[in-house]
């Protein structure tokens, strides 16, 4: 049973406004070049349709980590003032920020993710939905956006190992 390996298996990242929160190559690159500490908060994300058998396909798209903290692990949110270039990035949607269900302590911050580490941590990643058994074991720390899942276990490779043999 799948209980007795340990495994935790958590959804992907919900922004509550992709448009502002998910960014291109030409966008990540900018905001660097504007202020090089934006790299600290810009990370990969994969999504549903990236993820293939036993691999995935890089769509070159990357999800601002506006995090909002995990208080009972002492990991303070993220203050958007210490990131200029993001803070102006984010500001053209203020008004859509402002309004969205999915914050956190400011309009800028995600919604709390008790689980953020695990995306840094290897995983397999696998989409909400698909026709195809299409796992990712991931070692990279990818991210994944709200239509994949993420499984975790010290276990993975052997998990997924036997997950498509049995398929």
């Amino acid at each position: 049973p799948l209980k007795s390996w340990g495994i935790t298996i958590n959804r992907g990242i919900l922004t509550g406004l992709n448009e502002a929160f998910i960014i291109d190559e030409d966008t990540k690159n900018r905001l660097i070049e504007e202020d090089p500490k934006s790299a600290e908060i810009i990370r990969p994300i994969l999504r549903g349709r990236d993820i293939e058998k036993y691999s995935y396909r890089f769509a070159n798209l990357y999800l601002i980590n506006v995090h909002n903290g995990i208080k009972e692990k002492g990991i303070e949110p993220v203050n958007i003032d210490n990131y200029p270039a993001i803070k102006e990035h984010l500001d053209k949607f203020l008004d859509k920020l402002k309004k969205r269900q999915d914050k956190g302590i400011t309009c800028y911050n995600l919604r709390n993710c008790a689980y953020m580490e695990d995306f840094f941590e290897q995983k397999i990643i696998y989409p909400e939905t698909t026709q195809n058994a299409n796992f990712y074991l991931d070692s990279k720390g990818f991210f994944a956006d709200k239509t994949c899942f993420i499984m975790k276990t010290d276990k993975a490779k052997y998990l997924l190992a036997t997950l498509s043999s049995s398929l």
